[in-house]
């Protein structure tokens, strides 16, 4: 299960990263 948070905050960082 810690893998996947640990997933998902990165998608969220990578996503907002792109959008900038």
């Amino acid at each position: 299960m810690e893998q996947f948070w640990m997933v998902a905050k990165d998608h969220k960082e990578i996503q907002k990263w792109a959008e900038s």
